[in-house]
């Protein structure tokens, strides 16, 4: 889903400044791999919380970009077909995702401080 996004906004020339492109590069992909790592260690708790932590960030950015301030990378912005539609479909599945991943995460957090370690 996040290639399909990236492969649109390629497309529709919708570059992305460093700090966003570091910011995706951090919350949207590595911090979320990493806690998938942790959770599988002693330090699942910590896991859970990078993963609540960087999905929320990550929700509050592509709504924030994709549906409220405008712009090129702005769901409004792009043709209804084509890669229009991949734009747009992606930008509300990566929604659905980071919020169903810091949904995850917060139980994690919950979950993981009532069980032993």
């Amino acid at each position: 889903m996040v290639l399909v996004h990236a492969s649109a906004h390629r497309v529709f020339v919708i570059d992305m400044s460093w700090p966003q492109n570091a910011f995706i590069g951090l919350f949207v992909i590595a911090a979320p791999i990493v806690a998938g790592g942790l959770v599988w260690t002693s330090c699942r708790r910590a896991g859970a919380f990078l993963l609540a932590a960087s999905m929320f960030a990550a929700l509050v950015f592509g709504l924030s970009h994709h549906f409220l301030v405008p712009g090129t990378d702005n769901i409004a912005s792009v043709p209804a077909a084509g890669w229009g539609a991949r734009f747009r479909l992606s930008a509300f599945l990566l929604a659905i995702v980071e919020a169903w991943g810091s949904a995850v995460g917060w139980w994690g957090i919950r979950c993981f401080a009532r069980a032993p370690s």
